[in-house]
């Protein structure tokens, strides 16, 4: 279960500006804004934050989600894969299902200290 104040979240911030600034090369001055932890979601930590950064000269700002792999605790599927989570949101994009653009999976433990994925956040209601 992640903190939603101190070490964890200063962890999460430094890694996700590091990660997407390498993932968006031409994003000048990437900064994490705002990271919360919404309390829905039970299959997965999932954490809501801000990135803004700066292209063409013009401030630029995205609402995003990061879902962390589950680490511990119940868990809501039988065989936990979040790999195959985000391979089936990704194979959803060109359809009429409504679903958050994607922005990457990462499996390097070493970033963030579990998997994850981020994609953008979108409105809707949860299950």
């Amino acid at each position: 279960m992640i903190q939603t104040d101190g070490p964890d979240f200063e962890k999460i911030t430094g890694g996700l500006t590091r990660w997407l600034s390498a993932q968006w090369p031409d994003a000048l001055d990437l900064e994490i804004l705002n990271l919360t932890k919404p309390q829905a979601g039970a299959s997965n930590e999932t954490l809501f934050f801000d990135v803004s950064w700066t292209s063409n000269a013009a401030r630029q700002t995205k609402s995003m989600v990061v879902r962390l792999a589950a680490a511990s605790g119940p868990q809501v599927y039988p065989t936990y894969d979040l790999a195959l989570q985000y391979r089936v949101q990704e194979s959803l994009q060109q359809t009429d299902v409504p679903v958050p653009r994607l922005h990457g999976l990462e499996e390097d433990r070493s970033i963030l200290g579990v998997p994850f994925y981020v994609m953008e956040r979108i409105e809707g209601r949860l299950p």
